[in-house]
């Protein structure tokens, strides 16, 4: 009885076929929202705050992952936002009265966000540098609503409109 079998093909005693190129550049082009950062001169990429960059090893070592850290801070007293905070979470334990979280302008790029989770009985609130608005639904104040209540904080188009939203307070 004959048995099926397929042979990998190729010339000069090699098993598999010399791989030509299709005319495709040899180097990688970065951009950032549409703008080049370099081109084939650039032999570092930088990751800054926030992001983690590990290279393969072995089989895998043509990748590069590039993951979004994130993580949790716990503030126990008054307090702002740091950069470090974007797209992470804020714990806020402070065990009386309240806890005010502010946010300056320049510390979230648009689009940004920080959940905000208030672990203990001190309430926390929001508030913004001079210059900059907090929006959040008439209703409400820019607060907690107590333990457990989780608040995102996002970062407007505009830089300077802090969007304030989730479990709150009633005015």
């Amino acid at each position: 009885m004959t048995a099926f079998s397929v042979s990998p093909i190729g010339g000069n005693g090699n098993l598999f076929p010399q791989q030509t190129g299709d005319g495709a550049p040899t180097f990688i082009q970065f951009q950032d929202q549409g703008t080049d950062l370099g081109g084939p001169d650039a032999d570092t990429l930088n990751f800054g705050s926030g992001l983690t960059a590990t290279r393969g090893v072995g089989e895998f070592e043509n990748i590069v992952q590039v993951e979004i850290a994130s993580g949790f801070r716990d503030v126990y007293g008054d307090d702002a936002v740091l950069p470090s905070d974007a797209n992470n979470t804020i714990n806020l334990r402070g065990t009386s009265g309240s806890q005010l979280l502010t946010v300056d302008a320049g510390t979230l790029l648009p689009g940004q966000s920080v959940l905000v989770i208030q672990r203990s009985t001190a309430h926390g609130e929001i508030a913004v540098a001079s210059g900059m608005t907090i929006l959040c639904r008439s209703q409400f104040l820019p607060w907690t609503a107590g333990m457990g209540a989780a608040i995102t904080l996002f970062m407007c188009e505009d830089g300077l409109t802090l969007l304030v939203c989730g479990d709150m307070q009633t005015a």
